[in-house]
């Protein structure tokens, strides 16, 4: 009976260490991250047991031949998806936000099964479609689950970042095994930078004001591999595809690429989009913020829609390019970002990254789409202890005398050693995190090292990641927050009908017909700044006949711009038909849905 038992579980055993080797493991673990091929049986697995509402297909290969995944949440039984508004959420975009591309995995799996288990959602996801694409930069991506990690933004695409003719020839290496590609401080009589005195494991400049003198300089652990005297100066790849973008492009900036849109991935997107005109919102996760900041949010008191004329003299009216948002639809973002700050948790402060040929400002200032950014996760709460930066160990700078030569206050002595303890305070924290709550993981204590170019130096500091990227134990509980945020925004969605529809005889054979147009979402049909663009067409509202003409009134009505929250317009016609002759109202908006009404003339 002994024996019977074991073998029956061997037998289990095996089967299960099977169906893991063979990719018949079934849902995605929450608890890790996901290399590409363990994301690509994810989404297949969970698009196979939801046929109804999902499908995925790539919309797009890496000049390595990697496909980029899109999972598409809709109920087709409900009418065409391009009549739906929708949400497209992004993830992954540089290549070592791996936590977004976790989030949008977990977002895919909490709609679906909600949708399952909650008539609400079910209806929701009735009247919309998700485009949710997990990992837009996989190549990159991967470096997080090779032998040696280090953090790659950008694609692998060949640059010549040394202006040599060659690309890609002087890259990192893990010099000394530890599976990190990390830092070295290698000694420089013309360094700028000391250890910091309140923790040695940082470096900070030398004040040459204060008699301090550089002993070393940074660069990255490696080799001089093309002989050049420089250290890693054309590492593999490549281009940051979140600077690729044609908002404000910068031309000739480092990693934007030869030129806008050069990339696979980025053209792979931009169709995408293109080809989805039903696309009303993106969010985005990756490494820039719009969500938790505020800094966007403010209208230019001095932008005009359209430029006045001069000295009296009727000239063309020229529209001027617009860079903040406009007045109208920042009440909106605020809106939104209050909410998920809510949801989140989250309150941090700006890290001031510059979003030059970003995703996000272009689906908003060309595409006139409300785009979201959302960073997902900040540095963790935790205030480091700091002392003064110079606390009278370094005697031979004579300060103090220099200061009362100069008349100078004690409160400015005491100002700028503030100024400077501010400039350590980030790492200081992060520092505090890795040993206090990490058991000191997040950080590479500082090791000698014998380098075959430039003699003794130091390996160490922070890991790769550490600072992007939250321990995979803390998906789960952002996966939920994030993913409960996409729902709220669905709800937020413009969703226009034909709220009313009349006929009145106003003579033998004249009739007047009256329809009013409702947006019964909260957000208006199309952004403000749809409107200064012209990249969205107008909702239409069309009269068809089956006989008679229109008398006033065109047959086909646009409206630009309807607010939500059942705010109603009014479209007329007045018509020349008999008695009994059947009439249709047909409204499709191309981000807020459509509706049809039949009528009859009596």
């Amino acid at each position: 009976m002994v024996n019977s038992c074991s073998l029956i579980a061997r037998l289990i055993l095996a089967f299960l260490l099977f169906s893991f080797a063979s990719g018949m493991a079934l849902n995605p673990d929450f608890q890790q991250y996901h290399k590409f091929s363990e994301l690509s049986r994810s989404l297949k697995q969970l698009v196979k047991e939801h046929p109804q509402l999902a499908t995925m297909e790539s919309i797009g290969k890496t000049a390595a031949g990697t496909d980029i995944w899109m999972v598409k949440i809709d109920n087709k039984h409900t009418g065409d998806e391009l009549q739906k508004p929708g949400i497209c959420i992004v993830a992954n975009i540089e290549g070592n936000h791996l936590a977004g591309s976790e989030l949008a995995i977990f977002a895919i799996d909490y709609l679906l099964s909600q949708a399952a288990e909650s008539d609400s959602v079910a209806r929701l996801l009735d009247k919309c479609v998700f485009y949710i694409i997990p990992r837009a930069n996989p190549d990159a991506a991967e470096i997080m689950f090779g032998k040696v990690r280090f953090e790659q933004i950008c694609n692998f695409t060949p640059v010549d970042d040394d202006f040599d003719g060659r690309s890609d020839e002087d890259g990192p290496e893990d010099l000394n095994g530890d599976g990190y590609i990390t830092l070295m401080r290698v000694p420089d009589s013309s360094g700028t930078l000391i250890p910091d005195q309140t923790d040695p494991r940082l470096q900070r400049a030398a004040d040459a004001a204060k008699g301090e003198r550089g002993i070393f300089r940074i660069e990255t652990e490696g080799i001089d591999n093309d002989g050049d005297g420089k250290i890693n100066e054309d590492p593999p790849g490549g281009v940051n595809i979140n600077r690729n973008f044609p908002e404000q492009y910068a031309e000739y900036g480092a990693a934007a690429g030869q030129y806008m849109c050069s990339e696979p991935e980025t053209r792979a997107l931009l169709h995408f989009i293109a080809a989805h005109k039903n696309i009303n919102m993106m969010l985005i996760y990756g490494l820039h913020d719009n969500l938790v900041n505020s800094q966007q949010a403010n209208a230019n008191p001095k932008q005009m829609t359209e430029e006045e004329p001069s000295r009296g003299r009727r000239q063309s009216r020229r529209r001027q390019p617009v860079t903040t948002r406009m007045a109208k639809d920042i009440t909106y973002f605020k809106q939104i970002s209050e909410h998920y700050k809510k949801l989140t948790t989250i309150e941090a402060k700006s890290d001031g990254l510059k979003a030059d040929g970003a995703l996000h400002q272009w689906a908003y200032f060309q595409q006139g789409i409300w785009a979201l950014a959302a960073k997902t996760w900040w540095q963790p709460e935790m205030k480091a202890e700091a002392t003064p930066a110079d606390s009278g160990k370094n005697k031979s700078a004579p300060e103090d005398s220099i200061n009362n030569r100069k008349g100078k206050p004690a409160r400015a002595k005491k100002k700028a050693e503030k100024k400077e303890i501010d400039e350590l305070a980030a790492e200081r924290a992060w520092l505090k995190w890795s040993d206090d709550a990490r058991a000191g993981e997040g950080f590479s204590a500082w090791q000698p090292y014998e380098h075959p170019d430039l003699g003794r130096v130091e390996i160490g500091g922070f890991k790769p990641f550490f600072q992007t990227n939250p321990p995979a134990d803390k998906l789960a509980e952002l996966g939920e927050s994030h993913a409960r945020f996409a729902l709220y925004l669905a709800g937020l969605l413009p969703r226009v009908k034909i709220a009313s529809a009349g006929v009145e005889k106003k003579g033998e054979g004249i009739y007047l017909i009256t329809a009013e147009i409702a947006n019964t979402g909260y957000l208006p049909t199309v952004p403000e700044i749809a409107n200064r663009t012209d990249a969205v067409s107008p909702t239409r509202v069309t009269l068809e006949l089956m006989s008679g003409k229109i008398i006033a009134g065109e047959k086909h009505h646009f409206i630009r711009y309807i607010e939500g929250s059942g705010r109603r317009q009014k479209v007329q016609w007045l018509i020349n038909a008999k008695k009994g002759t059947d009439l249709k109202l047909e409204l499709v908006s191309p981000r807020a849905g459509s509706d049809v009404k039949s009528l009859k003339l009596n």
